[in-house]
């Protein structure tokens, strides 16, 4: 599972750059992705830049601890300064809770961290080593809402980016603008991206515990003897299985050792088609057509029967 979500932040960061206009993020590949618990705590990061990845964490938490109570769906937050974020201003984190079904409890937080190039200050770059107040260093975010409701707030981001960092005598907002905006919506992307693949698992796993319990509760119907059936073509061959459950209903063997041989007609099935069909219908007696079903086949490899012009289908 951990495979799994670090996959998912590698995502992110995919399609954070793939999203993003600045050489920072295209080419320098200045970012940092990860996906958090409903606390705030570090789940898994992708390896990104290792600088990042734990004051992330401390990002988020603050952010969790600030507004957790008042988030809703279609929230995202933004921050940079120190106090909130452990870095520098030119790290800019989007963070983004993500609900549970009915919307009313955080179930986790994915989030990411874009070095820009530019946000103002005394000098282009916004990064002065004789510096003495941050402010000297560009636009400063505390906890700002990005998003809230759906809906970008464009015109409060890009106060923040140019008039109120202006309003220092000699200072300039920032000088990159239109690419600010749009590394932040890259950001907004990337941390969709991780919410949407999430959600994704969850249901997965949701699916496969559905049909776990329908095989444990089969089991216990039948007392936990082999269920088996058996049918016949026109021509009299068997169509035979023998299903054998796992007591926890971790597992399911379909066994169709007994049935009869493939003939030389176009009614045969190959064991592809024969899988298939089988993890169609568990899935549908278990009402759930999304899972990864954790059931095994037995059937034979080819096995010719001289004389009768008969085989069984070869195991590719």
């Amino acid at each position: 599972m951990s495979n799994r979500f670090m996959g998912i932040a590698e995502q992110m960061g995919l399609t954070l750059q793939e999203t993003s206009v600045s050489i920072n993020i295209k080419e320098r590949l200045g970012f940092s992705c990860a996906r958090f618990g409903p606390d705030g705590g570090l789940v898994a990061n992708a390896p990104h830049m290792p600088v990042q990845v734990g004051s992330i964490e401390h990002a988020v938490r603050y952010q969790h601890n600030l507004h957790s109570k008042n988030l809703r769906p279609g929230n995202v937050l933004v921050s940079n300064t120190p106090l909130a974020s452990r870095t520098y201003l030119l790290d800019i984190t989007v963070i983004a809770p993500i609900f549970d079904k009915d919307g009313k409890n955080i179930s986790f937080y994915t989030a990411s961290r874009d070095l820009h190039a530019e946000i103002g200050g005394i000098l282009p770059g916004s990064m002065l080593a004789s510096s003495t107040r941050l402010y000297e260093e560009g636009a400063q975010i505390t906890s700002m809402f990005l998003v809230r409701d759906g809906v970008f707030h464009e015109d409060a981001i890009v106060k923040v980016l140019t008039d109120e960092t202006e309003s220092h005598p000699g200072f300039s907002g920032t000088r990159s603008l239109s690419d600010n905006l749009n590394d932040l919506k890259a950001q907004i992307a990337a941390n969709t991206k991780g919410a949407t693949l999430v959600q994704s698992l969850i249901e997965e796993r949701t699916h496969q515990q559905a049909v776990k319990a329908y095989l444990k509760k089969t089991y216990e119907k039948f007392n936990g003897k082999p269920l088996q059936s058996i049918d016949h073509m026109d021509d009299g061959t068997p169509i035979q299985v023998k299903i054998t459950i796992d007591p926890s209903g971790e597992t399911a063997e379909f066994d169709f050792t007994a049935t009869g041989l493939e003939g030389l007609t176009v009614s045969n099935a190959p064991s592809a088609i024969s899988k298939s069909a089988t993890m169609y219908s568990t899935s549908f007696a278990a009402s759930s057509t999304k899972a990864l079903l954790p059931i095994t086949f037995n059937i034979p490899a080819l096995r010719y029967e001289a004389g009768k012009r008969r085989y069984r289908d070869v195991e590719w």
